[in-house]
């Protein structure tokens, strides 16, 4: 079956990642000489499921005047605004609106928003092989963990978010990461905080490798296809093979933007 997957590329650097959930200052704007109040500004992202920054999209205090539009990457900022609690919306055409109605100011991180698309979306339900492919400049990994290859099955969803689940190896409790469409653009994550959608591996009886990363295509269209992946290694050498990665003497650890993440439908 000549489904598409993958034929744009994404590039997907640690700026990209670092974007989302950023802990960076906000700075707060002075009002007008001889004003007692203080006003603050609030900055933040509004992207699609997949990750996709949307640009002229509507972002407003609920009730107030203050509102924005979001600049070709997705980014605002509503500057002048007092102390204390407001509601902001996120909308754009063709995407379902999203409010925060609890925002406290001054805030020192940003407010980010997800906006669902309305529209038809391309459907990953199906079996794949998924292979990994750890960063040349990674030379401290040893050989046998800078390439690793799974069998992944994306079971039909409700929704146009996927929990894939990873088989061929042995994993530490379940193998999975979470695959988002929007349209056809598909982000594919694994969830750092030690949720269940992880890759982590044993291999042989204390030997352990841990896979952290986020990627994304632009475009899906081809049923092979291979995208950039900002991603951390971590391979430890006596993990103590429990459902918590544990190493007990050494950790080697790779980050990089130049890692690879290939999917192939069968």
């Amino acid at each position: 079956m000549n489904h598409c997957l993958l034929t744009v590329l994404a590039t997907v650097t640690a700026a990209t990642v670092a974007n989302c959930g950023s802990n960076a200052p906000t700075a707060p704007a002075q009002a007008a000489a001889g004003a007692e109040a203080t006003t603050f500004s609030l900055s933040g992202t509004v992207a699609d499921n997949a990750i996709v920054p949307i640009p002229g999209a509507l972002v407003a205090i609920v009730g107030g005047t203050a509102s924005t539009l979001t600049d070709g990457n997705g980014r605002y900022t509503l500057p002048g605004l007092p102390a204390g609690t407001v509601a902001v919306r996120a909308s754009k055409d063709g995407y379902v609106a999203s409010t925060n109605n609890n925002i406290q100011l001054p805030r020192t991180f940003p407010a980010d928003f997800v906006l669902a698309f309305t529209g038809p979306s391309f459907n990953l339900a199906g079996d794949y092989t998924v292979t990994f492919t750890a960063d040349a400049a990674c030379s401290q990994l040893p050989e046998v963990v800078r390439s690793r290859t799974y069998r992944a099955s994306i079971p039909p969803g409700g929704s146009n978010d996927y929990g894939v689940t990873l088989s061929g190896a042995r994993f530490h409790n379940l193998g999975g990461f979470i695959a988002s469409v929007s349209g056809r653009s598909a982000s594919f994550t694994t969830a750092p905080d030690g949720g269940e959608a992880v890759v982590h591996e044993r291999l042989g009886e204390s030997a352990s490798i841990w896979i952290d990363f986020f990627a994304r295509a632009d475009a899906i269209d081809a049923p092979t296809g291979s995208v950039p992946m900002f991603a951390t290694y971590h391979f430890c050498a006596d993990d103590n093979g429990g459902g918590v990665f544990s190493c007990r003497v050494s950790r080697i650890t790779c980050t990089s933007a130049n890692h690879r993440f290939t999917l192939t439908r069968h």
